[in-house]
């Protein structure tokens, strides 16, 4: 789909026409831009030429009521699900229902559905739709509104609604007022594009008129037979990259309107969106005939798809296909075509999250970017319309600076993206790997075994050794040799050589007070044992998975569950077979009984004691996606009968039908997002995560009860977001700071259930040079990215000026998991992904740039320079942002 909505858009709000070449202006610390009231902001009338011009029409063009007192209360009607929780869990979705069905009746109705679908059951007879599977109470509090909530947010509200709070106020605070802009423009499709093109943009069209003097500076003159500002209009005929009125068209870099562009607006930096801003919503740009594959692509070097691996994936393992698509296709809508066409794809994980947005410009992250690349990695061209309006295509021949940038350089700040094509890979087999019983046990936070200041220094202190806790300290190695020595015990965990035996299968047997390790030797063998074990465990997983492990092996945000492209046969022989003989030792069978029994015949059945894992296999992406994570065929299976059994929306055929009316009701305004996807279930894009400091104050007292009211500001954990490197095996191996990191955070269920988020890099793209592509230098060398709740502003400044400097995460030595004084031999704060890189870091701009782009910084900023000397686009949080003067 040519972008021609987009040159629209941006013809539309010009005020100056420059003709001819113009010298590039020098660098600018600051902007001036044209805001409501001023008297350069157009008026009503150039507002409604725009709107004329649009394929959507009155329904693409909305001027936001920033005046109405009632505004933010009718934000938060939409866009604030927590604002309407007790409604959708009480109410829905029986508001309206003459004769509303009881809760716990709907409930079991709705499980024995689930049980009853045929592509859910195992040969026994066991629910597949999740890991764990859905248990009936979840099935049975599932509420619909909730589910579809992502939706609304999504294309709810003309634009204006983000993924998570806080975003819609300057600054993040309520008091400094709103942060939505002064109009959005959807752009969708050429159809009314094509219907005047060969009328005003022939190839053949005479050299415009000169520009006129008016009180706003040089305007357009009209042109014959049609009045007001110049019609940017583009034939469908003509080779992209052809600069249609070409003088026109570079009025952009001249115009005083702020722009600011956004997809579907999962966004933690609030880079999406500028008070009194002219708002370009792509999320509504999607080809009438969906996403196309192409098995013959060459690009613009010549080189077809099949030469495009550039390291990535197996030996011989080469791209198959490349897929096309419109920017505003969701992730849903890609992968059911190219899994339907039998291929693999790098995507990310929410249904509602914009393949052609901020996830792809970002950085890309996914659950199979250790094997295949990033999304950055697997994009082979881009569409776009820079801020001169010129329309160009950009590969690795073609625009190349611009192709360079749009690979990891941010959404937002160099061009906007209309259309993607982008690497598909062979389909494989994909197991998922669910070690959430083990990791739970082995914890170190809660009741875990592995719990610093609750299990092992009761037994520094037991055995007469409390500075023992800075020197040897609990690292891997100490705590494999040291504490049972000390103790007087072997140093293994055969849990069978303590004096009492096995210890039983029950929590007490298993964790201790200082009380009864003093008083027991039983007790003393079993907790020092467990010291050994949990040793044992960080270097299974730290050293043996994380920093060496098979690139094939990924995650996506958390810590219990892993997935692995390739037979289950190949997974036993890269991992399986290692997780398997860890778990094969005297007490094992005792210490899952204790620690995971279950009453319910869902998990009884998977989580049997003597296994510290489970694995599920699926055929392909087709299979993973239907009955894996997330689950697209089962959660649009409970979505229609809920909907269809509740008699919510009565005129509605089908599932997306009836989101759009619901919203309709709720909100009063137009839905113009899509109703023809197969799931319309979203509820993981409910990401509420704290922006403020005095939002993460009450997140980490409510999560892991940590008290941070007497912590200075940037001290507060949470307020940044970092990549996270290790220096060597040898020096982690000897590092208690970092046992510490990893059984508080890195395999940490506590922090993952509530919001937690660590993403696991390394592998193949490690092997890639970090100048390859605009994305920060620290994804190809960070071990980790550490999101949430993330390391201080404080401790992200110190790296930013110190950058050799080690890193003691504040969140250990707040919480008592280390000294105040400890030191780590082996972590570093790498760098930032710009995906997830909030907006309360309280850095400099060259310090964000530059702890976010590395060494991409100077080429990025030419780049920037040459395409949008007057930043035309210019947002907070985005590279090369300059604040208004």
């Amino acid at each position: 789909m040519p972008p021609w909505s987009v040159c629209i858009a941006l013809a539309t709000i010009c005020k100056v026409a420059a003709f001819g070449s113009t010298p590039t202006p020098p660098p600018q610390t600051c902007v001036s831009k044209c805001k409501p009231g001023d008297e350069c902001f157009p008026d009503d009338a150039e507002w409604k030429q725009l709107e004329r011009e649009l394929s959507g029409g009155s329904s693409a063009l909305f001027k936001v009521p920033t005046n109405d007192p009632k505004l933010s209360d009718r934000y938060m009607h939409l866009c604030d699900y927590d604002a309407y929780y007790d409604l959708a869990m009480k109410t829905y979705p029986y508001v309206g229902v003459s004769a509303p069905k009881d809760w716990a009746k709907f409930g079991a109705e709705l499980a024995d559905f689930a049980d009853s679908l045929p592509w859910n059951q195992d040969s026994t007879g066991r629910r597949l739709n999740s890991s764990l599977g859905i248990s009936d109470q979840g099935l049975r509090t599932y509420s619909y509104l909730q589910s579809t909530f992502g939706w609304a947010r999504s294309y709810g509200f003309h634009g204006l609604c983000m993924q998570n709070k806080n975003l819609q106020y300057v600054d993040f605070n309520e008091s400094n007022g709103l942060n939505l802009p002064a109009y959005t423009v959807a752009v969708q499709n050429d159809k009314d594009v094509q219907e005047v093109s060969r009328k005003w943009c022939p190839r053949e069209r005479p050299s415009p008129p000169p520009p006129r003097a008016t009180r706003r500076g040089l305007e357009c003159a009209p042109l014959p037979e049609r009045g007001g500002l110049w019609s940017v209009r583009v034939s469908r005929g003509y080779k992209r990259g052809l600069m249609c009125a070409q003088a026109v068209l570079r009025f952009a870099n001249a115009n005083q309107l702020q722009v600011v562009i956004k997809n579907t607006g999962h966004n933690w930096a609030g880079s999406n969106t500028a008070n009194g801003s002219l708002l370009i919503w792509t999320a509504l740009l999607r080809s009438p005939e969906k996403p196309t594959i192409d098995t013959d692509f060459r690009n613009t070097c010549g080189k077809h798809i099949s030469e495009l691996a550039n390291g990535f994936g197996r030996v011989g393992d080469v791209p198959q296909a490349v897929i096309k698509y419109a920017a505003g296709a969701p992730w849903t809508e890609v992968v059911q075509a190219a899994a339907k066409a039998g291929y693999y794809v790098v995507s990310g994980a929410n249904p509602t999250v914009g393949a052609g947005g901020g996830w792809l410009m970002g950085s890309g992250l996914s659950l199979s970017h250790r094997h295949l690349g990033y999304g950055v990695d697997n994009v082979v061209s881009f569409d776009a319309v820079l801020a001169d309006g010129t329309i160009v295509t950009a590969d690795e021949c073609t625009n190349t600076d611009l192709f360079w940038a749009l690979r990891g350089g941010g959404g937002g700040s160099f061009a906007v993206v209309t259309r993607v094509t982008y690497k598909l890979w062979k389909d494989s087999p994909i197991q998922q790997l669910s070690v959430g019983k083990v990791v739970s046990a082995l914890s170190g936070v809660g009741d875990g075994l592995c719990n610093i200041p609750e299990r092992f220094v009761p037994v520094a202190n037991v055995l007469d050794m409390p500075a023992a806790v800075d020197e040897p300290g609990f690292s891997i190695d100490s705590l494999q040799s040291f504490w049972q020595e000390r103790a007087g015990f072997a140093a293994n965990h055969d849990f069978s050589e303590c004096p009492g035996g096995l210890p039983a299968a029950e929590k007490a047997a298993w964790q201790f007070n200082e009380t009864q390790l003093a008083q027991s030797p039983q007790a003393l063998c079993v907790a020092v044992k467990t010291m050994h074990l949990c040793g044992a465990w960080a270097e299974l997983m730290l050293l043996d998975f994380y920093m060496d492990g098979d690139p094939r092996w990924g995650s996506h945000t958390g810590s219990a569950y892993f997935y692995f492209r390739g037979t289950q046969a190949e997974a036993n022989a890269t991992f399986l077979k290692k997780l398997t003989k860890f778990w094969d030792f005297p007490g094992a069978a005792e210490l899952g009984e204790a620690f995971w029994a279950s009453s319910s015949p869902y998990e009884e059945a998977i989580w049997a004691p003597s296994s510290p894992y489970e694995v599920r296999g699926y055929d392909g992406l087709a299979d993973f996606a239907k009955r894996g994570t997330p689950g697209i065929a089962f959660s649009s299976a409970m979505d229609t009968y809920a909907f269809g059994q509740s008699g919510l929306c009565p005129n509605a055929a089908s599932t997306g039908e009836c989101v759009k009316e619901w919203i309709e009701r709720e909100t009063n305004t137009a839905y113009v997002g899509p109703t023809d996807f197969e799931s319309f279930q979203d509820g993981n894009s409910m990401t509420n995560l704290p922006l403020t400091i005095d939002g993460l104050r009450s997140y980490l007292a409510a999560t892991i009860r940590m008290d941070t009211r007497e912590l200075p500001e940037e001290s507060v954990p949470g307020g940044c977001q970092a990549v996270v490197g290790l220096t060597s095996i040898e020096e982690a191996r000897s590092d208690p700071v970092l046992f510490a990191f990893f059984g508080a955070i890195v395999s940490s269920p506590a922090l993952g259930a509530a919001g937690g988020v660590m993403y696991y890099f390394g592998g193949n793209p490690s092997k890639v040079a970090p100048e390859e592509a605009a994305i920060g230098p620290s994804h190809r060398t960070g071990l980790w990215y550490y999101v949430s709740p993330g390391p201080s502003i404080a401790e992200c400044k110190r790296a930013v000026r110190q950058p050799d400097s080690t890193w003691v995460p504040g969140l250990l030595q707040a919480s008592g998991m280390v000294s105040s004084g400890a030191t780590s031999s082996s972590m570093k704060l790498l760098g930032a992904a710009f995906n997830h890189m909030r907006g309360n870091h309280h850095m400099q701009q060259s310090e964000f740039e530059g702890f976010t782009w590395g060494s991409n910084v100077p080429r990025l900023k030419k780049i920037k320079d040459e395409l949008d000397p007057t930043r035309m686009f210019n947002v907070k949080n985005t590279f090369g942002y300059r604040p208004a003067c």
